[in-house]
């Protein structure tokens, strides 16, 4: 397994309370849609987190995006690094299965920081701009928006208001598509209940998440 102490270099406000981290690479292995445990201690107190990588593997640096808001230690040790500080980072794993040769359209649904592993995918370059869509519902602004509506066909950016008929009105146009999603609980399950209406094909749907399902498998609390 994999134990790296990982150095801060900065962080950036994507906005209202929802940062990107940043730290040196160094030479660490990791493929796009894949997460790791960052591990922050201070004297006897230590938290760990399970957290999406929103850089690629071809960037020199490691970027992880989050809510702040909730104040826990883990989340107020982030926000107080300065450049030079370390964390540890261990066990890289989970793989978002992408398949370029694939017929149809690739589908990303997430809910606010859910985006997260997707800029990885989608900036790491493995799917062709035209058979890619974002389905991204939060409120205010819009998660990587700006760097990310030219590398897609479309970016759809809905409010929780347009939930249900928004994400229903754009999979009945992409039933024979492929479709990955990550978010909340509350999101994958709303997600869900939308794709058993329309009848879509289980094989055709991935799922990422923050919490632990019996039918997902392990869903980490990553980049939230």
């Amino acid at each position: 397994m994999i134990v790296k102490k990982i150095e801060f270099i900065k962080k950036i406000n994507e906005y209202e309370d929802v940062y990107s981290f940043y730290f040196k690479r160094d030479g660490l292995d990791f493929e796009a849609g894949q997460f790791c445990h960052l591990l922050v201690e201070e004297g006897k107190q230590r938290e760990v987190r399970d957290m999406s990588f929103a850089s690629t593997p071809q960037d020199d640096f490691l970027m992880f995006t989050m809510h702040v808001d909730s104040g826990t230690f883990f989340k107020t040790k982030l926000m107080s690094l300065k450049a030079g500080d370390e964390i540890t980072l261990f066990k890289i794993v989970g793989k978002l299965k992408i398949d370029r040769e694939k017929k149809g359209k690739h589908i990303f649904l997430s809910g606010g920081v859910g985006l997260v592993p997707f800029r990885s995918i989608i900036k790491n370059g493995e799917l062709e701009k035209e058979k890619v869509e974002i389905i991204q519902i939060q409120r205010g602004d819009y998660l990587y928006k700006e760097e990310l509506e030219n590398l897609v066909n479309k970016y759809n950016a809905l409010t929780p208001e347009q939930f249900e008929i928004g994400i229903t009105e754009i999979i009945e146009r992409n039933r024979e598509s492929n479709f990955y999603m990550c978010g909340s609980k509350r999101f994958i399950e709303g997600v869900d209940e939308i794709f058993k209406k329309l009848d879509i094909n289980e094989e055709n749907i991935q799922v990422e998440g923050f919490y632990k399902d019996k039918n997902h498998g392990h869903q980490g609390e990553r980049s939230e």
